[in-house]
């Protein structure tokens, strides 16, 4: 049903002229037949639409306040994790089961050489890159840290691999200590 044309219809009515007035009257109760409807219809259709606006507009209002409740949590949530960050004391100091560092090697590289090729021109060859130093520990240092791995039940437990990994040792050597028993 066209709801402008019945509204403009229904204005009409209230014309100082009889006869435009009735008219107008008739027009309209024409429209809302031809709509499959009555009068009655229409008329509860628009309670209907009213009563829900008002539903819609508590709905609307609950939910912003839902909203803001949850951001008022979600502030005193953060707040609540950074005071327990706070509060906790930091964690035991890991054993330090990683190879110590050697002892930097400073050497100097070698000039680069060059030779003359057929045409005159200088040919430059790249030096060799220096290999890395061998990284060898003393017994004394290894025998101290399989000392203290396996001192500690929760380490002990671990496999070679997983303590030759932690450690930097072969898998091999972890084993040999493990079966002496580190003494």
């Amino acid at each position: 049903m066209d709801t402008e044309r019945l509204a403009k219809l229904l204005a009409l009515t209230a014309s100082s002229g009889d006869g435009e007035a009735l008219n107008a009257l008739r027009l309209a109760q024409k429209a809302v037949a031809e709509s499959g409807g009555t009068w009655t219809e229409l008329m509860d259709v628009r309670v209907r639409l009213h009563s829900d606006d008002i539903e819609n507009r508590t709905l609307r209002q609950r939910i912003t306040g839902l909203r803001q409740a949850n951001q008022k949590l979600r502030a005193a949530n953060l707040a609540l994790k950074q005071q327990l960050a706070q509060v906790q004391a930091p964690a035991a100091p890991p054993v330090i089961l990683k190879r110590p560092e050697a002892a930097p090697v400073i050497r100097k590289r070698p000039e680069a050489t060059s030779t003359m090729d057929t045409a005159s021109r200088p040919i430059l060859k790249r030096p060799e890159a220096p290999k890395p130093p061998e990284l060898k520990r003393p017994k004394a240092a290894i025998a101290a840290v399989m000392r203290k791995i396996l001192s500690d039940p929760e380490l002990a437990r671990l496999s070679d691999r997983e303590l030759a990994r932690r450690t930097g040792l072969s898998p091999t050597t972890v084993g040999a200590w493990r079966r002496r028993g580190a003494s």
